[in-house]
């Protein structure tokens, strides 16, 4: 399994209890590594604006995947809020400093209590400030730390991360592109912390076999 794969879903790709999409991409790539590589428990780590309903109403019953959503309460969507096994709804006009201290609070104890063998992470840039649908309040420099924060926790808690680009409503693409490909940019800086981290995994393996 590599460190870190990226996948580029439809938009509300996690939303599809609300009828956003057809098909929840990170559920089903969650079960297919379960199924292919024998990982035993999956964290799914939604950081959209919205809720991460779907995954929430998928994985109600199973165990073996523990969902986890930070969003903005104040939302109009999805209709619905389904229960997450750990939800954490923020006030609109939430700004990065009170974004990332929430994040910074929660996700080494979260990684801890779930001890996942993969991080599925829904990197949505729909909680920037500009964008038409989000209401919270992050900038640019607010969500390349939000990425930061989770990298840096998933490789010091030696687990490998699954990332989707997913969110972002704007009338200039540009912008939207350009906040996506911060996850990118941070993703690379992380890579060689990650590397090590899968030398060890596989190291770990050859002396079970």
């Amino acid at each position: 399994m590599p460190a870190v794969f990226y996948s580029v879903p439809t938009q509300g790709f996690c939303h599809e209890h609300a009828g956003w999409c057809v098909f929840n991409d990170l559920a089903i790539a969650g079960k297919a590594a379960q199924h292919d590589t024998g990982v035993k428990q999956l964290l799914m780590l939604d950081l959209d604006v919205h809720q991460g309903d779907g995954s929430a109403t998928i994985f109600e019953d199973d165990p073996t995947v523990f969902t986890f959503s930070i969003h903005c309460n104040d939302q109009t969507f999805p209709t619905t809020v389904q229960q997450s096994d750990w939800d954490i709804g923020l006030p609109a006009g939430t700004t990065d400093s009170e974004y990332l201290q929430v994040l910074h609070d929660v996700l080494p104890k979260l990684l801890q209590q779930v001890n996942p063998g993969l991080v599925l992470y829904n990197a949505g840039v729909d909680v920037h400030q500009d964008d038409a649908l989000g209401k919270m309040a992050l900038t640019d420099a607010g969500i390349a730390k939000r990425d930061t924060a989770v990298f840096a926790a998933c490789a010091q808690h030696s687990v490998p991360v699954a990332c989707a680009i997913g969110g972002g409503y704007e009338k200039s693409h540009h912008n939207i592109v350009r906040r996506h490909m911060l996850l990118h940019r941070v993703a690379a800086e992380h890579m060689p912390a990650f590397a090590a981290v899968m030398t060890a995994h596989r190291a770990a393996a050859a002396k079970r076999v």
